[in-house]
């Protein structure tokens, strides 16, 4: 029954404000209206060029094989780290603590590596310099 529900009681609401916003009225009265207005928003978008498509899809394997390659290295790198600080600890147990501020100290910057290159990579999939270059971008 039509005024039972919550819409209905603020939908008449609005309808007694002289100020409401009328889109907003005919938006709550017609509530098959609300599930058209994404596809409608989204059919205004553009559609991307097979040229725009392929440099995207190259960019998007070049950076995974890029993260992948600089998760391998930081990899290699801190274990031959941790593998240097053990074997010191087991040489010189004296030594331990210099040796474990040495290597957090050393394991973090082999880790911003890693971070420098994800970074890179996420400037070159969201926000590409060389988009001018290749006529794709404004």
């Amino acid at each position: 029954m039509p005024g039972d529900t919550a819409l209905d009681r603020f939908v008449a609401a609005l309808n007694d404000d002289p100020s409401a916003d009328e889109d907003l009225v005919s938006l709550l009265r017609g509530r098959e209206s609300v599930s058209r207005w994404p596809t409608e928003v989204f059919a205004a978008e553009a559609a991307a060029s097979p040229k725009a498509i392929q440099y995207f899809s190259w960019v998007a394997v070049a950076t995974g094989i890029g993260m992948a390659i600089a998760a391998f290295g930081t990899g290699i790198g801190q274990g031959n780290g941790v593998r240097g600080a053990c074997e010191g600890i087991a040489r010189n147990p004296d030594a331990s603590g210099k040796i474990l501020t040495a290597l957090i100290l050393g394991l973090a910057m082999i880790e911003s590596l890693a971070i420098y290159a994800l970074v890179i990579e996420l400037i070159l999939l969201y926000a590409n310099p060389f988009l001018k270059f290749m006529g794709l971008g404004a």
